[in-house]
């Protein structure tokens, strides 16, 4: 399976590189097991990229940050 680029933040995004690539993972579809094992890090790393980038941009749930992300561009 080939990967795709990691995607990088704009000015406006308030997250980090790796959970701005976390949130993609999750929005493709993938569970955190699943993102865990193609970013090749741990699930408790995977977790914590979640509540960090939650706690970022202010979303509640893993579903609303992605909804976010989405809407304002920080991934497609």
């Amino acid at each position: 399976m080939q990967h795709k680029p990691r995607p990088r933040p704009d000015a406006g995004c308030p997250l980090a590189a790796r959970e701005l690539e976390t949130v993609k993972w999750l929005s493709l579809g993938k569970t955190a097991e699943e993102a865990a094992t193609i970013m090749g890090i741990s699930i408790h790393t995977v977790n914590r990229n979640i509540i960090n980038a939650m706690s970022k941009a202010g979303a509640s749930k893993a579903t609303g940050l992605v909804g976010l992300a989405l809407r304002s561009g920080w991934i497609e």
